[in-house]
């Protein structure tokens, strides 16, 4: 198994403190969160959601992506965007992150990435942001029933267009 670990130099000691030292350990947070795809233990697919971790003493708020794939079928739809050749799609976001924050841009602070293959193909991915608190993810902010996007089908088409060119 071969691993890809990214994380914000600044950061990097206190992760190591509170025990945040390797993808796997990074990966294996997303047991702590109640949001997944599947309820078993040791088989899941994603999980995503805000995340309470001990840093220096000090309780902080992080926001957490998991993606563990338990078969190759489960991952095939990743072909060229980090399965089998290409980057991780977290490391590839961790990375953008920067690259906007470095250019003044505002985004959210990334805080650690990672990504592990196994024979090649990946089979996990996470990644650790800081939360930016009374904010929503744009996802749900698009498929929420109360907003007029979903009462309004052409606004909601122009809606994510206009998303799209952006990203």
């Amino acid at each position: 198994m071969s691993s890809l670990w990214r994380v914000d130099p600044a950061l990097e000691p206190a992760l190591m403190d509170a025990g945040i030292s390797s993808p796997s350990r990074l990966i294996a947070l997303g047991h702590r969160l109640s949001n997944h795809e599947d309820s078993t233990a040791t088989r899941w697919t994603s999980r995503r959601g805000p995340l309470t971790l001990t840093i220096q003493g000090q309780a902080r708020a992080f926001f957490l992506k998991t993606y563990r794939y338990p078969t190759w079928k489960k991952s095939k739809g990743l072909l060229g965007r980090g399965t089998g050749y290409g980057r991780a799609p977290e490391l590839v976001e961790f990375d953008n992150l920067l690259w906007l924050r470095d250019r003044g841009i505002p985004a959210v602070r990334p805080v650690a990435a990672a990504a592990t293959r196994t024979r090649g193909m990946l089979t996990g991915q996470a990644m650790l942001t800081e939360i930016v608190p009374h904010t929503r993810d744009l996802a749900a902010w698009i498929t929420d029933p109360a907003r007029p996007l979903q009462r309004d089908a052409v606004l909601h088409r122009r809606c994510l267009a206009q998303v799209a060119s952006v990203v």
